[in-house]
């Protein structure tokens, strides 16, 4: 039997009010956001996405942020050592205490070690990639992955962002969220994508319908051609956000076939284990 948290359940209700934050949502009547550190985390996040030296022009246009304000965040966040100035070009990159918090946020997952001997099981057996991922913004975040020992498997490392309405791992993620988390989402993914969301919204139907029939949701070159993938939603019993894990491959490697008949129901009683450890 396949035991995995269902849209609407108890586990997922009590985490109704811990929202991750929407990008473009706005915060002007809550009287306890403060404005300006939100500012300076918009500027170390789009750096982090970007991934690569930025100036304070390119930073504004990123933000939006008036570029004098730009400069006070920057100069901020250099001095305080978590943004390091290049002075050849006039740019910055991330500094190490940036990595020393990401290392920290990953040490507080308790599940993520729990999981890893799991994830590298089903990946030896797949000879393909699991992933373990979360929401950044709307991208899906990889937190921790596990590559089979063959001699083909999809380069991502922790770190990488993918899609969240294309693969297997984002549409898994939304299907796990509690219905006051996941409606405001999808109005902003809908703005975000635009045009496109219509074709998108009707996958991420399929898949949390998928999910509550069987426990997995199946990608098959959506989130990249030639590329199939599964997905299942995971909500830490420690109230730590809603994740998501993944396996995939070529497919050549993961036939359609095989991801609904295999991998799909591993992985699911993959995330089972790890609830019942």
């Amino acid at each position: 039997m396949l035991v995995t948290a269902q849209p609407g359940s108890p586990d997922m209700k009590k985490r109704s009010a811990d929202f991750t934050p929407i990008p473009g949502q706005d915060h002007s009547d809550d009287r306890q956001f403060i404005a300006s550190l939100h500012k300076g985390l918009d500027v170390l996040r789009n750096l982090a996405h970007v991934n690569r030296p930025l100036g304070n022009k390119e930073l504004s246009s990123l933000t939006g942020f008036p570029k004098a304000t730009v400069s006070r965040i920057t100069y901020t966040l250099a001095r305080l050592g978590y943004l390091r100035y290049l002075p050849d070009n006039g740019k910055y990159v991330l500094g190490l205490p940036v990595l020393g918090l990401g290392y920290a946020c990953l040490a507080g997952l308790n599940f993520a070690e729990a999981a890893k001997p799991l994830m590298q099981e089903l990946a030896d057996h797949a000879n393909s990639m699991v992933a373990l991922g979360s929401r950044d913004e709307f991208s899906m975040l990889y937190v921790a992955e596990s590559h089979s020992r063959g001699p083909v498997s999809l380069q991502l490392r922790a770190g990488s962002r993918i899609s969240m309405v294309r693969s297997a791992m984002g549409r898994a993620y939304l299907a796990g969220l509690p219905e006051p988390e996941r409606v405001p989402l999808l109005a902003a993914l809908a703005q975000h994508t635009g045009d496109k969301w219509p074709a998108h919204r009707e996958q991420i139907e399929v898949a949390i319908d998928e999910i509550r029939r069987q426990g997995f949701c199946c990608n098959f070159g959506d989130w990249y051609p030639e590329v199939n993938s599964v997905g299942v939603p995971f909500v830490p019993a420690d109230g730590s956000p809603v994740m998501a894990f993944t396996c995939g491959a070529p497919h050549f490697i993961i036939s359609e076939k095989k991801a609904r008949t295999d991998i799909g129901p591993r992985l699911a009683d993959m995330v089972a284990r790890l609830h019942r450890a």
